[in-house]
């Protein structure tokens, strides 16, 4: 084996001292880093025209995927995206062609690598060379694309972030193909950097955190750094704010690198919107979005809002829709109206916060109208616990909270509300996270560290989700 080893090292060494005298002619794409090389024309090598690869032409491919032998749902779920791309784009018969395997190869020791010539699109921490040569160069948070003569190494210091550079891939390279034809340069080397963490064990592609952040109310500059430090350590893909003024917009969504929000204004005003939604601009596409106020509330604050956006994910081209809303209250510094009684509101409020979810609703049975099936969510700061009227609406409308549903695992019996930077007591949370039909609940989260205290009078609650089809 070790013979046949060194033999196919040595005519690797020799094709690739061959390919390296082809000058590559790069793409053209941001934070990439290109190789290249100099000396001999194409001439010498009519399979490579142009100093390029053909990956797929007329539907045909030579190529097969290889993942590692162990690994994770998640990987194995954007393997299967990727063939399914390479259908759609390219019009590749993938039942026939593309067929995966493992890189399990006989008598290889654990710690070694395999070298071979033959023709294969790499995913995540395979025991190929090629592999390990892009994973010395990438560091942590770091995933890349890299094509050699014979290999596509798609890759990242984790699994998630190897998803990521599928991701990557199918974005700036097979969508781009012309007319199903898929071409690459060898020498390419294109690598990104992304604060987004590994979710886990689970089949689970969607973390959405929903955060109260408290406003301008309360010492915010001394606040915001940890909500910035909250999002950046549990680093969702979706982010809904609630209690978000100008001065959040400019001093906390400006400051998250790689984070961009899907709304700007209210309608007609120049008030910010109170509940904006923001995503991942690597992994998401906005599709449309919009906001409105919520039609029963307390009409002389701000905060009291719906914010909508429909996505799309960048990696599979699938839709869905999240819908945020702070939901009404009435406290005892209102002004009250003419012959009623603060008890009175606070009865009223209730009927409002039932209100609320109708709305909410209604927005979702309008996405769902222009967007059929899709995966929905809802996410806020409803100012309502499980036992009350309009959490019951909420389920009546086939609702289901990811607190109770999460199958893997979930945080309850812990109020999300609390004083800032002092430990929740026990209870009846109010910041929820609901999903449709479409929507499985892996993980629910309630983060309620030091860190995450100190930002806001609310903690920050994440679901990890997975779409069903």
């Amino acid at each position: 084996m070790k013979k046949l080893l060194a033999t196919i090292s040595l005519l690797l060494s020799i094709v690739l001292l061959l390919s390296a005298c082809v000058t590559p002619d790069l793409p053209d794409a941001n934070n990439s880093q290109n190789g290249s090389g100099s000396g001999s024309s194409s001439d010498t090598d009519p399979e490579i025209p142009d100093g390029q690869i053909t990956v797929v032409e007329n539907g045909k491919t030579e190529y097969t995927v290889i993942k590692p032998q162990r690994c994770s749902d998640l990987l194995t779920n954007s393997l299967v995206t990727l063939r399914n791309m390479f259908g759609e784009i390219c019009g590749v018969d993938v039942k026939k062609s593309l067929l995966p395997s493992d890189d399990w190869v006989q008598d290889l020791g654990k710690d070694e690598v395999y070298k071979s010539d033959a023709k294969e699109i790499l995913l995540g921490a395979t025991n190929r060379q090629e592999t390990k040569d892009v994973l010395d160069k990438l560091d942590e948070g770091e995933y890349a694309v890299s094509v050699t003569d014979t290999k596509i190494v798609l890759v990242g210091k984790n699994e998630y972030l190897s998803t990521l550079a599928i991701s990557l891939f199918i974005k700036d390279y097979l969508r781009k193909s012309e007319n199903g034809n898929l071409k690459l340069t060898p020498g390419t080397f294109h690598k990104e950097k992304s604060k987004v963490q590994n979710l886990g064990d689970t089949d689970a592609t969607l973390r959405i955190m929903t955060f109260n952040i408290l406003g301008s109310s309360e010492s915010p500059d001394t606040r915001y750094p940890y909500i910035i430090k909250s999002i950046l350590t549990y680093n969702p893909g979706i982010v809904s704010f609630q209690e978000c003024n100008d001065n959040c917009y400019s001093k906390i969504i400006s400051k998250l690198d790689g984070y961009k929000s899907a709304h700007n204004t209210h309608s007609g005003t120049s008030t910010k919107v109170y509940t904006p939604i923001i995503y991942r601009t690597d992994l998401y596409n906005l599709v449309e979005s919009g906001q409105e106020w919520l039609d029963q509330r307390y009409t002389k604050t701000n905060t009291k809002s719906i914010g909508w956006a429909v996505f799309e994910e960048i990696s599979t081209g699938k839709k869905f829709a999240v819908v945020n809303m702070h939901g009404a209250l009435w406290v005892d510094t209102y002004k009250l109206p003419e012959g009623k009684t603060h008890a009175q509101m606070k009865s009223e409020a209730l009927l409002w916060r039932v209100d609320n979810i109708r709305q909410m609703n209604d927005r979702m049975k309008a996405i769902l109208e222009k967007y059929p099936d899709i995966p929905c969510l809802w996410t806020g700061d409803f100012n309502f616990t499980k036992d009350s009227d309009a959490y019951k609406a909420a389920i009546n409308y086939g609702m289901k909270d990811a607190e109770f549903s999460a199958t893997e695992s979930h945080d309850t019996g812990t109020k999300t509300t609390h004083a800032v930077g002092v430990a929740p007591a026990t209870g009846n949370s109010i910041d929820h996270v609901f999903g449709n039909d479409k929507v499985t609940f892996r993980v629910h989260k309630i983060c309620n560290t030091g860190d995450d205290l100190k930002g806001s009078d609310h903690c920050p609650v994440f679901a990890d989700i997975k779409f069903e089809s």
